[in-house]
């Protein structure tokens, strides 16, 4: 009536049978979360130490403007031109027409600032990208891309040429 169950042996696990503890586990994950950040570290330490002397005086002139600095070539097309990039927030909308004084003003000063802190012959081009985040909505954002050879030039032809830029861009983003 009572009969004993019966335990299928080719199913069950033993404890005799050899395998990775917990602990081993555990470490081998912290393990590889540790290496892991470490190398983004390494890695994002390496890539954007030559503009942090840039980075930190444009945060000094401008306050809250959060500025991040790039600068290279692309690695995919090695003919492309050499490019220092600065994108900072704005607290003005640098799309309307009205404010272009105080882009051209930005304009020089962060070309200042950049011949400052770095080598400009090593690069072709200038990239400022100015943004005003809104919220819930898309931030307002300017692109201007500037030859380095014509921002070496006079302070007047510099103006020009940047209010020129300003007012493509402008255009460009109605």
């Amino acid at each position: 009536m009572n009969q004993p169950e019966t335990i299928d042996q080719s199913t069950s696990t033993s404890n005799d049978e050899p395998g990775v503890s917990g602990r081993v586990v555990i470490i081998g994950i912290f393990t590889m979360a540790i290496t892991m950040t470490a190398g983004l570290w390494f890695y994002w330490n390496m890539h954007t130490a030559p503009f942090r002397p840039l980075q930190i005086a444009i945060a000094e002139v401008y306050p809250k403007s959060e500025p991040r600095v790039q600068g290279g070539q692309r690695k995919i097309h090695k003919e492309t031109p050499k490019i220092l990039r600065i994108v900072m927030r704005v607290d003005f909308n640098p799309l309307e027409e009205s404010n272009s004084a105080e882009i051209v003003e930005r304009c020089e000063k962060l070309f200042e600032l950049s011949q400052q802190h770095q080598t400009l012959s090593e690069y072709n081009m200038l990239e400022l990208h100015y943004f005003r985040m809104k919220p819930e909505d898309l931030a307002d954002q300017i692109t201007l891309t500037l030859a380095i050879e014509d921002l070496l030039a006079e302070p007047s032809q510099r103006s020009e040429t940047i209010d020129t830029a300003i007012q493509s861009a402008q255009r460009k983003a109605k």
